[in-house]
């Protein structure tokens, strides 16, 4: 969802053609919610050292809240923040 919406950004033509599934993958991410507002845990993420599993308890949470924010802000018309722009921490 985020890859579409980030692929169609100022081109009206193609977010006329993603909207549909832009529209069906947003109702899907509400649909997975759970009553306290978590997304369920998915299965192990990562595998190191061919022993070692790993999991990233709150990419279940911030990839879907992410994703649906940058849905709403592409429908209510505003562009998408430029992350290039994005001050860092310079040590």
């Amino acid at each position: 969802m985020l890859a579409l919406l980030a692929g169609t950004e100022g081109c009206d033509e193609s977010m006329a053609g993603a909207a549909p599934v832009l529209a069906r993958a947003a109702a899907f991410l509400m649909s997975m919610q759970e009553p306290t507002g978590d997304w369920p845990q998915q299965l192990i993420s990562g595998v190191f050292n061919h022993n070692c599993m790993i999991t990233y308890a709150n990419y279940r949470n911030i990839f879907p809240l992410w994703a649906l924010g940058q849905y709403r802000r592409r429908l209510r018309g505003e562009p998408l923040p430029n992350l290039d722009a994005v001050p860092t921490l310079k040590l």
